[in-house]
């Protein structure tokens, strides 16, 4: 930990790895995104789409399901998905 390193690689090292860091050690916040924990096709299409009861309560996620199928590259398992979430509810 002292010997001879770079400070940047130190800083790297020790940053928010606490059991190594002395207590006067300035941890910085780590960056944290929560995108990963729920995509925004899962929440704002393939749920809803899940969630509708009937065509009705579906009618604006279906049609925003259809714009994306037809303008987005998607990959065929996340197209399939999709398309059987729609089945459902027309």
């Amino acid at each position: 930990m002292s010997g001879g390193h770079r400070e940047d690689l130190r800083e790297v090292l020790l940053n928010l790895n606490v059991p190594f860091a002395p207590e006067d050690f300035e941890h910085r916040r780590l960056r944290s995104s929560l995108a990963w924990h729920s995509p925004v096709i899962g929440r704002t299409i393939l749920g809803p789409l899940e969630r509708a009861s009937s065509s009705d309560d579906a009618a604006g996620v279906v049609e925003l399901c259809d714009w994306l199928l037809q303008n987005i590259q998607l990959p065929e398992d996340v197209k399939g998905q999709l398309c059987e979430a729609k089945r459902r509810v027309s």
